[in-house]
């Protein structure tokens, strides 16, 4: 294998010019096929992360459970986080503003909002609210100050101690939904909402599922499940078909430019092949040689056309993809695409694979004897047909010579027209799919089925 090595390094040197477009060939494959999987894979992120902020972080809600029911829930499998919620009562009709006064825990609280100042709820009508609503009610955002409700469906009004601010939720402050928050104590309820989060490389649905089954609740009236923020993280991280359509396309482009400038390269140092079967290289030791070369370049130009590829694409997060959120603009995520990367991997080398495949068929078809004295067929230049032949006398010499030059290799051409037709396709396909996107996006919360 050493002197396999020795014989290849020095086919590279002799021939650097060709070595390098073959490089450089591997080098603009694996950076597109990278690149375009990093930018699906932060698309995929920034899509979670949006759902995330617009509708919170729960999978799932089960709502109007009892305590069996919540110890169920809570023992519950690939539970990342859990908040809980209680209804205690609304103000009445007529009041400055409509607002619904619930017990927290502190999960639920922390789960899309801090606390900017003062504690979290301990006594009886203590409560934490967040400073949009102060605002709305015409208060100034103050611990310790009082609101006082006439509540819906109670006799007397009552007083809450606001101990601490909040930071305004955005799913709620988007919808006008308002609320406060009085401290849960489980021990003293016993009608509980549940807001479940589970580990996104979890089953979320099949846990979902299991949850109902075990808790006996009711799926039509009690359980929901936020569908477009499950879809998203069971899709986030996968190989999606964009992806994979695209690695395939671009490794075919590749391999049509290597083929190209490889067999040109063979073709050149045809004599030496000759030699070396002359003398007992066998086929297969032909074969391994021209394996080895491009195997070797590949290992040289991957790397490098995944460190463009992803730091092309983070050029383009940065400075094209980012989402607007409110407030200052959060980037789009730069996420290593693992799969798109092991993917690009096995493409290169499995053109490679093919083209030492081609290859070797062809220089197989020739003798040694034929091979050293240069002696073969080459391909012939068909005259050009009737039509080229009347379109060159009416355009300039420059035209006709690249006209012929078009159908000397029809196959070549053939290939060419088709590659472009597939690009132009995958382009307007993946516009079309974004589009689609865009317009059919919108957060929907739906009972469990």
């Amino acid at each position: 294998m050493k002197n396999d090595l020795e014989i290849v390094f020095k086919y590279v040197k002799s021939y650097k010019s060709r070595s390098l477009a073959i490089v450089l060939s591997v080098v603009l494959a694996s950076a597109l096929i990278v690149g375009v999987g990093t930018l699906s894979r932060s698309a995929q992120q920034a899509d979670l992360d949006r759902l995330k902020r617009e509708s919170g972080k729960y999978h799932v809600y089960f709502k109007d459970i009892n305590k069996d029911q919540l110890k169920t829930v809570k023992n519950g499998r690939d539970i990342k986080d859990l908040g809980i919620t209680s209804y205690y009562a609304s103000s009445d009709v007529g009041e400055k503003l409509p607002i619904n006064i619930l017990y927290s825990d502190k999960n639920y609280l922390n789960s899309d909002t801090e606390l900017l100042k003062g504690r979290f709820p301990k006594g009886n009508n203590e409560v934490v609210v967040e400073e949009w609503i102060l605002n709305s009610m015409g208060l100034k955002p103050k611990l310790n100050q009082e609101i006082t409700f006439k509540l819906y469906n109670k006799e007397k009004p009552e007083t809450f101690k606001v101990v601490g601010i909040l930071k305004d939720r955005y799913k709620d402050k988007s919808v006008g939904r308002c609320e406060m928050f009085l401290g849960l104590d489980e021990n003293k309820l016993n009608n509980f909402t549940a807001h479940v989060e589970f580990n996104e490389n979890s089953d979320i649905s099949k846990n979902i599922s299991n949850i109902i089954k075990e808790a006996k609740i009711d799926k039509e009236k009690q359980a929901g499940i936020n569908s477009m923020l499950v879809d998203s993280a069971r899709n986030n991280g996968r190989l999606d078909s964009e992806s994979k359509n695209t690695s395939i396309v671009l490794s075919l482009f590749a391999g049509l430019v290597i083929y190209s400038i490889y067999t040109t390269s063979i073709y050149q140092r045809i004599r030496e092949y000759g030699v070396l079967r002359s003398i007992g290289a066998t086929n297969l030791k032909v074969f391994v040689l021209m394996l080895y070369e491009l195997l070797i370049l590949s290992v040289v130009s991957i790397p490098i056309g995944i460190i463009l590829g992803m730091g092309g694409a983070q050029l383009f997060n940065k400075f094209a993809g980012n989402i607007e959120f409110e407030g200052p603009v959060k980037e789009t995520p730069f996420v290593i695409p693992t799969q798109v990367i092991l993917l690009s991997i096995v493409c290169i080398l499995l053109v490679m694979f093919v083209i030492s495949i081609l290859t070797y068929i062809k220089i197989r078809r020739i003798s040694p004897i034929e091979a050293i004295r240069r002696n073969f067929n080459k391909d012939k230049i068909k005259r050009s047909n009737f039509i080229i032949s009347r379109l060159s006398k009416n355009i300039s010499p420059t035209k006709n010579i690249s006209l012929k030059n078009i159908f000397r290799n029809k196959k070549a051409f053939i290939m060419i027209m088709f590659s472009m037709s597939i690009g132009g396709i995958m382009i307007i396909k993946t516009d079309y799919s974004l589009t689609g996107s865009k317009i059919g996006r919108a957060h929907v919360w739906t009972p469990v089925t």
